[in-house]
């Protein structure tokens, strides 16, 4: 039995069937017995250039060699920390963009917080300490983005969670609105939201940077150990040189009309509510509310069948969702969609009935 307690895991049945994943080449991962499996989801929706890329380990062995990493707390810092923060604010939709390192998209939601109420304190509004987030959405597992957080399973028996923060109907622009009226405008630190509920990031502009760089300005006391780790930033840039050098950016808008097709078709399925797609590369299907009603298990039951057929998607609420690294291919979108088709044509046989549940 396995002494890793995995994350979002339930460890009654993973404690004794993890699936080891050994190496990996491009869009295929390998688990210890050489079985092949396509990496639908990109892992955790992060690795975008593929596996196995020889770029990245070299420019991470590189600095290795110079230096592991050094704290970047203080006056502290290493060349490729400071290369990388120069890169990411060109990139940033804004001028004159400040990067403030985290280790996760859970460090950063909390920093993000923290300095929206922190921000409104230092220039004269302390009462501005309200923070919105969205039904359905996820913002990580630290205490602000659980308190944020639109999941309500992610919250339970965990006590009480931060005040301050409310959740409106996710789809509603007029909630929002009514909302910020009812409470007042003047009582808003920060909106939290994602054009696609998921997972992302956060530069910081000028403005909210300001009050923090000013001569005499106090410290912003916050910040995780390996924030900046010189090793990851290295990997950061060798890992940007490939999405600029193979046009992958560009490449996820041209690709995803072409998921979308490919997944299109699923939603022949009496099981399937909707297919949803069109935004970059990701895809999800989402199975009945009824059926799921009589079913709870439906998600994870499909889930498991398609890695069966040898492709990895990712189980939620309501459906099973793809982001395959934008090195995939129309080919790859096809064998995916194929197995969430026999997916659900197990799930079908195996529980007769459960089409007209």
């Amino acid at each position: 039995m396995t002494s890793f307690w995995h994350p979002f895991a339930e460890m009654g049945s993973v404690a004794e069937s993890e699936l080891v994943i050994e190496r990996g080449e491009d869009v295929w991962v390998f688990d210890e017995q050489g079985n092949r499996l396509l990496d639908a989801t990109a892992s955790l929706w992060y690795a975008n250039v593929g596996h196995g890329r020889r770029e990245i380990a070299e420019a991470v062995i590189a600095q290795m060699g110079r230096i592991e990493s050094y704290s970047a707390f203080g006056d502290f810092a290493t060349r490729p920390t400071l290369q990388l923060a120069e890169r990411l604010a060109q990139n940033a939709p804004m001028e004159d963009a400040k990067v403030f390192f985290a280790s996760g998209g859970g460090d950063a939601v909390d920093t993000a917080a923290k300095l929206a109420r922190r921000y409104w304190n230092e220039v004269g509004s302390p009462e501005r300490t309200v923070l919105i987030g969205r039904t359905s959405a996820y913002h990580g597992t630290h205490g602000y983005g659980t308190s944020l957080g639109g999941i309500p399973v992610n919250k339970e028996a965990f006590g009480d969670l931060l005040p301050g923060t409310i959740q409106i109907p996710h789809d509603s622009s007029e909630a929002l609105a009514a909302t910020i009226d009812e409470l007042g405008a003047d009582r808003i630190a920060a909106f939290f939201v994602e054009p696609v509920v998921g997972a992302g990031g956060v530069v910081i502009s000028r403005r909210v940077a300001e009050p923090f760089w000013k001569q005499g300005a106090p410290a912003f006391r916050h910040g995780a150990t390996y924030a900046g780790h010189a090793a990851c930033c290295a990997a950061a840039l060798a890992n940007l040189d490939i999405l600029e050098s193979e046009g992958l950016i560009s490449r996820g808008q041209e690709m995803e009309e072409d998921l979308l097709a490919a997944f299109v078709p699923l939603s022949e399925s009496p099981l399937v509510l909707s297919v949803r797609g069109g935004v970059g590369t990701l895809a999800a299907v989402e199975l009945r509310p009824d059926l799921l009603a009589a079913h709870p298990k439906a998600v994870a039951e499909l889930g498991a069948s398609v890695r069966k057929r040898g492709v990895i998607v990712r189980t939620l609420g309501r459906a099973v969702a793809v982001s395959p690294p934008l090195t995939a291919t129309t080919e790859h979108f096809g064998i995916a969609a194929e197995a969430i088709a026999g997916g659900l044509a197990e799930l079908e046989a195996a529980h007769p009935g459960l089409a007209s549940a």
